[in-house]
């Protein structure tokens, strides 16, 4: 069912830094972010990446479930990689599975203060 809500990031990096977050990445993600990185695709997966699940590849967390590429600038949360950051940072948290079910968009509503209902 569609949501009724409106975002706007408010780059509190809270998306970003969850220890039990997920990156997934897509295979048009891959060169995109290996190019802006200065590496070649193999040594982007092999640095950066594990295999998901369903066959798809996961971003390699910092400990603690920091995204590798999340920064501070001034206090607020920025990204690296902004201009080559990957399909599923740019589309939360428009997700399917957030979208579709209430506990899931309960819990980001708690933790990311960008969604107005």
């Amino acid at each position: 069912m569609p949501r009724a809500f409106s975002f706007s990031c408010k780059r509190c990096g809270n998306c970003c830094t969850r220890a039990d977050g997920r990156v997934r990445i897509t295979e048009d993600d891959v060169p995109r972010i290996a190019a802006a990185l200065g590496l070649s695709v193999a040594g982007f997966r092999s640095r950066f990446l594990n295999p998901g699940p369903d066959g798809s590849w996961l971003v390699r967390l910092l400990p603690g479930g920091s995204c590798p590429w999340f920064s501070r600038e001034g206090g607020l949360g920025a990204c690296r990689i902004y201009d080559a950051r990957p399909e599923h940072c740019k589309t939360f948290p428009h997700w399917p599975e957030i979208l579709e079910d209430d506990a899931a968009f309960a819990e980001v509503r708690r933790f990311c203060a960008g969604i107005e209902v």
